[in-house]
């Protein structure tokens, strides 16, 4: 039920509120994938360190290795 009220404040009652986020993103124009903000292959050397000494990953609930960082990013790109 929150989800659908989500996706109805976003003027998409029907969608899921996932899919109603994705359009209200391409609607106004910001990046879906990481390679679409200039993010590329060549900028994993220095994100998953950064990722990795960053406040919210030291304090997340869910553990994160450096490997399982790269292999997000590689499919956010």
């Amino acid at each position: 039920r929150p989800l659908a009220e989500i996706a109805a404040a976003l003027g998409q009652p029907g969608l899921r509120a996932g899919d109603a986020v994705r359009l209200l993103l391409r609607r106004i124009g910001l990046p879906q994938r990481l390679s679409e903000a200039g993010v590329c292959e060549d900028h994993m050397a220095s994100m998953v360190p950064q990722a990795l000494e960053d406040a919210s990953h030291r304090t997340s609930p869910r553990p994160c290795t450096a490997g399982d960082l790269e292999a997000l990013y590689r499919a956010a790109l």
